[in-house]
């Protein structure tokens, strides 16, 4: 179970989601529903990192990842806002549940993005691609009946999904404009070159959209 940090919390200012029984996350305690939350402000913009640099993000928070912190069990609270997205009380982030539904190169990830926007989805437009400090904090050690290491109250069944953050340190990195990507179905940290060039070996991903409230 999910421990849940009971420190007195800035509220958040924008209206808060609904906020039913039946629409808690199981990992939050019902003795403990109603606390005030300590908030966790993540990184918002894109930053190039060395793999030392990720490590200790990702030590520092305490998130779960593959190979590099095992134990970890960041406390999410997330709350369903009926209309298919997730508010995350920790961290003030509102997610989409679902993700794209189909597998982008970048520039298809930004359009998909720009789609959200053009459409005002949940009625927001601001939607962006998550940073990997935000899509760290969706990592689960345990896997939802979709397979992924991902709270169940995520509809979305795919993968492989890109963040904003670009790796340092790997050969071709630049030259490939390589991004850092996680694999929710594994649950490590991997990397994709974007480029399209002979040596770039570019894949494919999903996109998960992410905003900050206000």
């Amino acid at each position: 179970m999910k421990a849940v940090l009971k420190q007195k919390a800035d509220s958040l200012q924008e209206p808060k989601a609904k906020e039913t029984g039946d629409k808690r996350l199981a990992y939050v305690d019902t003795a403990v529903k109603n606390e005030e939350f300590h908030r966790i402000k993540l990184r918002d913009t894109q930053k190039a990192q060395y793999p030392k640099e990720i490590k200790n993000m990702i030590e520092s928070h305490n998130f779960y990842v593959k190979k590099i912190n095992e134990k970890g069990d960041f406390p999410n609270d997330f709350v369903d806002n009926s209309d298919g997205t997730l508010t995350d009380r920790v961290t003030g982030l509102m997610w989409g549940k679902d993700g794209s539904s189909k597998l982008y190169q970048y520039y298809g990830a930004e359009k998909y993005i720009f789609g959200l926007n053009n459409e005002k989805f949940a009625g927001y437009n601001d939607w962006r691609i998550p940073t990997l400090e935000e899509l760290c904090s969706l990592l689960e050690r345990g896997k939802n009946e979709n397979g992924l290491h991902m709270s169940p109250l995520f509809t979305h069944k795919s993968s492989f999904v890109l963040n904003l953050d670009l790796p340092v340190g790997i050969h071709y990195a630049e030259s490939c404009d390589m991004h850092h990507a996680i694999d929710f179905e594994t649950g490590v940290i991997t990397e994709v070159a974007t480029k399209h060039e002979s040596w770039c070996h570019t894949r494919k991903f999903y996109v998960k959209a992410v905003r900050t409230i206000k």
